[in-house]
């Protein structure tokens, strides 16, 4: 398995006088990686690239040495998708499915042989964004907080399992009868035998059970959340 991981960080603090400032921050990271999900078969490694930012304005005001006031705004966003290494087939054309919107192989068993199509088109986009706000009042020997925040989640999920078809050959369904001149004896040789007649119903078409999800499992979620705080250090 291999991969890859670039970020960087990005920061300004600006003075604006003795009772105004500001500062800025930006986050990116970008990455991707490869790695085996149960096929040996470098096609269907399962690949996952990401993308991840953060933007972050903070202004800091000073009413009086003991009142100050602090408002933050950011956003955090969240981008990951899963395919199969390998992408692009017309599936279709080899008369196999009708339906699917996708070029990623199917999902194809044949009794233990590697498996294609492990990893079906899915993923999530996170953007969140926040408004945030921090009152300091110090009286004597104590120093209150008082505050609260706003944030907004928008959540995108793509989860297209079974989209690309599924079929799972076994060996079961063609009646096949492997006679003792290939040197396999039913007894002792399952393995070997399993082989040849889940190959032989893969070559003629004879699938335990196959099945495919059609529609649009997309779906897109908002969470406002608010919360407010106050307390005491004393």
């Amino acid at each position: 398995e291999f991969g890859y991981s670039y970020n960087g960080t990005a920061k300004v603090d600006y003075t604006i006088n003795e009772r105004n400032s500001i500062s800025a921050h930006w986050f990116a990271g970008q990455g991707n990686q490869v790695a085996p999900v149960g096929s040996r078969l470098l096609y269907y490694y399962e690949v996952a690239p990401i993308h991840v930012q953060n933007y972050a304005l903070v202004f800091n005001h000073t009413f009086s040495p003991s009142l100050t006031n602090q408002l933050l705004a950011g956003v955090n966003y969240f981008n990951q998708i899963f395919d199969d290494n390998k992408t692009g087939f017309n599936v279709p054309a080899t008369g196999l499915i009708t339906g699917s919107a996708f070029t990623s192989a199917p999902n194809i068993n044949i009794g233990t042989f590697d498996a294609t199509g492990k990893t079906p088109p899915e993923g999530r986009n996170d953007i969140t964004g926040h408004l945030t706000e921090d009152l300091s009042w110090t009286v004597g020997r104590h120093q209150f907080k008082f505050g609260g925040e706003f944030r907004q989640a928008q959540l995108d999920e793509f989860y297209h399992r079974h989209a690309t078809g599924s079929f799972t050959f076994d060996g079961t369904k063609g009646g096949w009868n492997i006679p003792a001149s290939y040197g396999l004896d039913p007894a002792t040789d399952t393995l070997q035998i399993t082989f040849l007649t889940s190959l032989a119903d893969f070559l003629t078409g004879n699938y335990a059970n196959a099945s495919i999800a059609l529609g649009d499992p997309e779906r897109q979620v908002f969470v406002n959340t608010y919360d407010i705080f106050l307390q005491d250090s004393w």
